[in-house]
């Protein structure tokens, strides 16, 4: 179903960089073995591959009747934080590159900015991106505001003030 209608439009089901270097590092085979690296590595790829399974199912109707599959298959990689910078064409030098010097996670990195760019396109992909920023806003505007009234302790006074100490924070 959902794969074999993405997976052709660019969709990625794959380990995330570390969980790759997690296979390839030789201290923890050494040490634990095969199998403990494949199974930590599956504690990464695992979610993320369900989470875009399951976005996918809810949005494949919409963009199959727009015709954006592919649209949506950059979304799913970018929210997830996923994209192959293979497919892209990034030679292995620039990714080997980025990955010692530059970013921890260049294709995190890459993904996270890729849905700030998509944000401002049309289509099924920019209207999902504009609604997953919205969300992350929103969440880190109330999470630490949630978590001082679950403790019982209330809403600090300057809490929506940006010149206050308690802006957006919490004890």
């Amino acid at each position: 179903g959902v794969l074999r209608k993405l997976i052709p439009h660019g969709l990625t089901i794959e380990a995330p960089e570390y969980g790759q270097a997690l296979q390839r590092s030789g201290p923890l085979q050494k040490v634990f073995g095969q199998n403990v690296s494949e199974r930590l590595n599956l504690i990464f790829e695992g979610p993320l591959n369900v989470a875009k399974i399951e976005m996918a199912k809810g949005l494949i109707p919409v963009a199959e009747r727009q015709g954006q599959l592919r649209e949506l298959a950059g979304f799913l990689n970018n929210v997830t934080g996923t994209q192959s910078l293979l497919a892209q064409g990034i030679g292995a030098n620039q990714r080997l590159a980025e990955s010692a010097l530059v970013f921890f996670s260049p294709r995190y990195t890459r993904s996270s900015l890729a849905l700030i760019n998509q944000a401002f396109t049309g289509g099924i992909g920019g209207a999902e991106a504009r609604k997953a920023m919205l969300s992350l806003a929103a969440s880190l505007v109330l999470m630490p505001m949630a978590l001082d009234i679950a403790r019982g302790q209330g809403i600090h006074e300057g809490y929506f003030d940006p010149q206050s100490p308690w802006f957006l924070s919490t004890d």
